[in-house]
């Protein structure tokens, strides 16, 4: 088995490797949402979520050396952003969805520069909406994008608030443990 810091060291010299190719490592949920989505609690809930989680502000950058280090900012803005396909008939709309869901996962990361994540409302017309998650594989992997949809679906419930929420464990006591 590989620590963490060895599986993302691979991860990022893949990423490292071709510019020009695609990132399969770029990952994304899509959730489709039924109902009024309050958009500015949705974008709050993923700010809290970055500031709950500092492993999610995490960059990769080299030293001189070469080495690769993690870098943690105490803070970072969250890439935001809302798109109203409602005016287009249903079909037009799933088409355009899809492709603009396929151009954000396309879109490569800059692993220097934080988040390597970002967030997308996507609103359908009457009440249908589609929330897009994408991010690194660098940060997450399938057992965690579980989690942070749940904790996502809690920080929505309280409007952006993590009061009541289970404390985090500190991202050092993790790195500790693994060491």
């Amino acid at each position: 088995f590989l620590q963490r810091g060895e599986w993302q060291e691979g991860l990022l010299f893949h990423s490292q490797y071709d510019h020009g190719a695609p990132d399969v490592y770029a990952v994304q949920l899509i959730v489709e949402l039924a109902g009024e989505v309050d958009a500015a609690d949705l974008r709050a809930s993923g700010n809290a979520l970055l500031a709950r989680h500092a492993s999610l502000r995490a960059c990769f950058r080299f030293r001189k050396t070469g080495q690769p280090i993690q870098v943690i900012p105490g803070t970072t803005d969250l890439p935001w952003q809302e798109i109203d396909l409602s005016a287009l008939p249903d079909a037009a709309c799933e088409k355009e969805f899809w492709r603009l869901a396929d151009d954000d996962r396309r879109k490569r990361f800059d692993l220097a520069t934080p988040p390597l994540l970002r967030l997308t409302l996507a609103r359908l017309g009457g009440e249908r909406s589609r929330f897009v998650l994408t991010c690194h594989h660098i940060l997450v992997d399938g057992w965690s994008m579980g989690l942070i949809a749940q904790e996502l679906v809690a920080l929505y419930a309280r409007a952006g608030a993590d009061a009541g929420l289970p404390p985090v464990t500190p991202y050092g006591e993790y790195l500790s443990w693994i060491g």
